[in-house]
Parts: C-alpha cells; sequence; structure tokens
C-alpha cells in the first residue's frame, strides 16, 4: 500500500511544492528498503517502536514545522 500510495502521490500532484516524509512505526516488513531504493527523494523516519498514528504524525510534524500536512 505504501509503494502505491507515493507512486500515486507523485503521478498526481501538481503545481506543488511538496516533501514526502514517512513514519516507519517499526513495521517489519520491507517497506523502510523499499523507500530508500525506489524512492529515495522521500524522508523516512524510522521509529524503534510503533508510536501510533498520532504520535507518528507529530513526529513528522517536528521535521517540517509550518505548513505540514499529514495523511
Amino acid at each position: 500500500m505504501l509503494n502505491k500510495c507515493i507512486k500515486t502521490i507523485k503521478e498526481k500532484t501538481f503545481g506543488l511544492t511538496y516533501e514526502i516524509i514517512i513514519i516507519d512505526n517499526n513495521s517489519g516488513d520491507n517497506s523502510v528498503q523499499m523507500v530508500k531504493l525506489d524512492y529515495p527523494e522521500c524522508q523516512i523516519i524510522e521509529s524503534k517502536k510503533n508510536l501510533g498514528f498520532a504520535k507518528g504524525n507529530n513526529e513528522a510534524v517536528k521535521e517540517r514545522p509550518g505548513n505540514t500536512y499529514c495523511i
């Protein structure tokens, strides 16, 4: 799902400056490696434990305060 999400954002977003920040909540699958290999322009934050959705979003906002939107 993450691969499809990133791919769709890149294909469908025009006329905006944006940055993709991904919080990995200690997923255990190969999503971190996939992002690093296939989407090196994306920033990935690797958590050592599952922070949950809300706290994970807060970690992303710390990286880019101001006009940051988390989805």
